[in-house]
């Protein structure tokens, strides 16, 4: 028996599949929701109270200023149960993430992009709701509450 499987196809990335039996909603209990949201909402602050910090390449503080993944792990790094990788590339290939289509995208989620031609992901940002994304800018520039589509 063949084992189905559904692919993510975008332009300038790796195509990237999993078999259709992952497709399976992961029910959780309510004590376990309220964690997961209270985690969300605390890397959403954290996210948020940086606007206005200075663009830093390899930067991951408050005082000295983030580049894009730097601030995403400065959200989470403390909130979640795995280790979060330094960079963009190793954040997009964690083992324990899995990818999503762009219509199930949540709060919280995290979004790549291939800025720069190298590599698979050279850029992340944190998914906010509403198509929007909040991201450092890929350049020595400041971080701003300007959301990207």
């Amino acid at each position: 028996a063949s084992v189905q499987k559904k692919c993510i196809v975008r332009k300038g990335y790796k195509t990237r599949c999993r078999p259709i039996a992952d497709e399976r909603k992961i029910t959780l209990s309510e004590a376990h929701k309220i964690r997961v949201q209270k985690a969300q909402n605390t890397a959403m602050s954290k996210l948020m109270n940086q606007i206005g910090k200075p663009y830093r390449w390899g930067g991951t503080s408050p005082r000295t200023g983030f580049d894009c993944s730097g601030l995403v792990y400065y959200a989470y790094k403390d909130l979640v149960k795995i280790h979060i990788p330094r960079t963009a590339n190793e954040m997009y290939h964690l083992r324990d993430a899995r990818p999503v289509d762009r219509d199930e995208l949540q709060s919280g989620d995290l979004v790549f992009f291939r800025t720069r031609g190298r590599g698979t992901a050279d850029h992340v940002g944190v998914y906010v709701g509403n198509g929007q994304v909040h991201s450092v800018p890929a350049h020595r520039s400041r971080y701003s509450d300007n959301l990207i589509k």
